[in-house]
């Protein structure tokens, strides 16, 4: 895991850097392994780094739920900035799955808070809430056989309402 992170630093820097035509690839020599970096119309579209602990690729979309987080979406809650991201990892250990999705509504904390404990209630999610410099947050950590879950509820004073980051790990 300490791994795939690493790599997504990585990616997330190169994702951010340049600009293409309809589709080119770029691959970056490092020390600990290839960086292949695919554009489609300018717009970073994929990141692949493969080194000798496998193979990890990231996807970036514009705040699209991967259809197997199995965890619904806050009804009017709509793409943030960051918008969302898979990596995929391929080791010696297997494949795994990595998904993060950042949403925002302009409804308050609670108010999507309610909605989430009535979703997730069969999940008995753990739940966490406290506060932070600007505001509250609350926490949903759900535990399966071959998945993790966390839904992550932000107040944002700025902009008025609340961030959602939905993030999976799937072995």
């Amino acid at each position: 895991m300490r791994k795939l992170i690493g790599s997504a630093m990585v990616a997330a820097l190169l994702m951010g850097v340049g600009c293409g035509k309809k589709e080119e690839q770029q691959v970056v020599k490092t020390p600990e392994g290839d960086v292949t970096v695919t554009r489609k119309d300018g717009e970073v579209s994929s990141v692949t780094v493969t080194g000798k602990d496998g193979t990890t690729t990231f996807t970036q979309s514009g705040g699209e739920l991967p259809k197997d987080m199995k965890v619904p979406v806050y009804p009017g809650a709509g793409a943030a900035e960051s918008g969302s991201f898979r990596a995929s990892q391929q080791g010696n250990e297997g494949v795994e799955h990595v998904s993060s999705v950042m949403l925002h509504t302009k409804d308050g904390l609670d108010k999507v808070k309610d909605f989430y404990q009535g979703q997730l209630k069969e999940k008995n999610p753990h739940i966490f809430e406290m506060s932070v410099p600007d505001g509250k947050m609350v926490t949903f950590a759900m535990e399966g056989e071959k998945r993790s879950t966390t839904v992550v509820l932000t107040e944002n004073r700025q902009q008025g309402g609340t961030d959602i980051q939905i993030v999976s790990v799937k072995n």
